[in-house]
């Protein structure tokens, strides 16, 4: 054969589906002219492991055999061939059996012609087929698909599904729509036999296709080829290309939906989200179909892809599927408002709710014109867009700061323009992050709700890991690698942190002084969260310590967190110089003998901002001796503040979005 053909398998890299030879040996008989196929199942342990394809074609006559021995042959590419369909078979079956026979005519007698064509096949010509003379007054040709090829067998084994003859018909009739077409407006008869039993003909097509309901419906792209137009007088300037949408919908209990481009007498690819409807009005389902010449002309080897660009056009392929997705994206809008006029009212109320729950996205939510696109797809295609428009607004900010420094002057309307796009770009990334930080604190809130009965099951490790993990440090991991937000913003700021260190480890990073050179009894005391934080410049520093306790611990455990509080802020300031405040923390239960404790024996008050339900309480004291502001917090607090905190700004940002 005039070709490499285990590389040519190769270049087709998609994966193929399992029934495609047989697909492609129905559509070769189709445009053989044949009136007649039989189809035949081979099958081992109730899964199909072959199939063979009997037709009364043609046949194998000395130009179909060079035909076959040329890849990518033009001959029947009129009627759709496109010349590699053996190659793509190969993908799925190592052998490909063909058995023919020619007619008799007026000049020759008929011919046997026998293949087995496979990947080593060698065959260049004619007379090495050997076709041999065999009067017949019938013409035939049966070809076999055996031995599943050791490539295919992993995805053979996951898709492989019992032998279910009725799904065979069904999935048959929508690959091959666009052929069935075909031999619905035909004149000529055919017949297509299944294991021995009528399947299709010409009156019970016309029949399936009454009781289908299929309707027609078209659009037309026009594009100027003049920028293509070098001198070639059979280019025209402007060309119209043709797109047909053939579709149906009824009542359908399963609600299922075909959506898929047709080309070449067949199923080529699904529609793609943006396009793709996600459901019909309940218990209705449908099949759309498109096709066009255009579609024909550019299928790829591999029967499920085209040969056309998503956004660039080319000579070769001037109008790109961009375009063909937004016309047939309106035709489909068109259709339903037609069949379903609530239809509207419906995607106007899931844009509203998307909206609502992510309001930074309501830009991109807002010019989602697909009406039957679900919210998480809706939220898909928004989250898409809006990463790009961040990256398209940055880049516009690098390009206009590049011309200043460049010498270039400076264009205020440009500015202007560049101002409001990253402003309003950037108050959208804000609503992100804030809307982000709040699903976090409902997760929170959900979780301490639901462990309330049993504190053990969310332990001090968990409550510790959720502000920062343990044994990290600033310098490890990345700078915002915590939740430290949950306390407040202000803690965000720092420029040191560690979690899980002991006092000698901190000092030696913040100074550079040896652990030698710590008192003994301070070297190792171990902290359970420390932040150093200040202004940029400034000598002066502020100090963050967290002690986290389990909750529902003993008194005896609470006890203990209070003078940890009291003494681990003086073994910061006796070994860091400059520390102007230090901030302690414990994230502890408070129950009514706590609280006796914390106000009768230690001196707390009760935080102003606390609730006097003691489920939800805080409780503080300044120590002026080791510069400490010490809060004792129940877990419930922290996260009633700062979703109070976090929900104001919220608020703020939804109502701008809305104005």
């Amino acid at each position: 054969m005039k070709v490499n053909i285990v590389r040519a398998i190769k270049s087709i890299t998609e994966t193929i589906d399992y029934y495609q030879p047989l697909y492609e040996s129905i559509v070769n008989a189709y445009q053989a002219e044949s009136a007649n196929i039989k189809i035949k199942f081979t099958t081992e342990n109730d899964y199909v492991i072959g199939y063979s394809v009997e037709d009364d074609g043609e046949g194998f006559t000395n130009k179909n055999i060079d035909s076959y021995l040329e890849l990518w042959s033009d001959y029947n590419i009129k009627k759709g061939a496109l010349g590699s369909g053996r190659i793509l078979c190969l993908k799925v079956f190592d052998n490909i059996i063909i058995n023919s026979q020619t007619k008799d005519t007026k000049i020759n007698l008929g011919q046997k012609v026998n293949i087995n064509f496979h990947r080593h096949f060698e065959f260049n010509t004619i007379e090495e087929v050997n076709p041999i003379e065999s009067s017949s007054a019938n013409s035939s040709t049966i070809t076999e698909f055996k031995n599943i090829n050791e490539d295919y067998v992993p995805f053979y084994e996951k898709e492989k599904e019992i032998f279910d003859l009725e799904k065979i018909k069904e999935n048959i009739f929508i690959r091959l729509l666009p052929m069935f077409i075909k031999f619905n407006n035909d004149e000529k008869e055919f017949s297509i036999m299944i294991d021995g039993t009528k399947w299709l003909d010409k009156s019970n097509l016309e029949k399936r296709f009454k009781e289908h309901k299929f309707e027609k419906d078209s659009f037309i792209i026009t594009k100027d080829l003049s920028i293509y137009n070098k001198g070639d007088e059979d280019l025209k300037d402007e060309q119209k290309f043709n797109f047909t949408l053939l579709y149906r919908i009824k009542e359908d209990k399963n609600e299922n939906i075909e959506q898929f481009y047709g080309a070449s007498d067949r199923f080529i690819h699904n529609f793609t989200k943006g396009v793709r409807l996600d459901s019909l009005p309940k218990g209705q389902g449908g099949i759309f179909c498109l096709t066009s010449p255009y579609l024909d002309k550019r299928v790829k080897d591999s029967r499920n892809k085209f040969n056309i660009h998503e956004t660039n056009p080319s000579k070769e392929s001037p109008v790109v599927f961009t375009e063909i997705k937004d016309e047939l994206k309106k035709l489909l809008n068109k259709i339903l408002l037609h069949k379903f006029p609530e239809t509207k009212k419906e995607f106007t109320d899931r844009k509203e709710l998307a909206v609502e729950k992510f309001p930074h996205l309501s830009r991109y939510i807002k010019r989602i014109d697909s009406l039957t696109m679900s919210e998480s797809d809706m939220l898909a295609q928004a989250e898409k867009e809006f990463i790009s428009e961040t990256k398209k607004v940055r880049k516009e900010v690098e390009i206009f700061t590049k011309k200043i420094k460049d010498g270039k002057n400076f264009n205020e309307k440009a500015y202007e323009e560049i101002t409001q796009h990253f402003t309003q770009v950037g108050r959208e990334q804000l609503a992100d992050y804030i809307g982000y930080r709040q699903t976090i604190i409902n997760m929170l809130m959900e979780i301490y709700v639901e462990t309330a009965e049993d504190k053990s099951s969310f332990d001090e490790k968990d409550i510790h890991n959720l502000f920062m993990p343990q044994y990290t440090k600033s310098e490890t991991s990345f700078h915002y690698a915590n939740n430290v937000w949950i306390f407040d913003d202000k803690f965000m700021s720092y420029n040191y942190s560690a979690s899980e260190p002991i006092v000698a480890q901190i000092v030696s990073d913040v100074t550079g002084k040896p652990k030698a050179e710590i008192v003994e009894h301070q070297r190792n005391k171990k902290l359970d969260l420390i932040m150093l934080y200040s202004n940029p410049g400034s000598e002066w520093k502020d100090v963050l310590l967290v002690e986290f306790k389990r909750l529902n611990c003993s008194i005896d455990d609470k006890e203990k967190a209070i003078n940890q509080l009291n003494r681990y802020p003086k073994y910061i300031i006796d070994n860091i110089d400059n520390v102007r405040s230090v901030h302690a923390y414990t994230i502890i239960d408070i129950d009514p003998e706590f609280v006796e404790s914390l106000k009768e024996i230690h001196g707390f008050t009760e935080n102003a901002f606390g609730d006097k339900d003691q489920k939800i309480s805080a409780y503080y004291k300044y120590n002026p001796n080791v510069k400490a502001h010490i809060n004792v917090v129940s877990f419930s607090q922290v996260l009633e503040d700062a979703n109070k905190r976090n929900k104001v700004f919220l608020d703020i940002l939804i109502q701008n979005f809305k104005a």
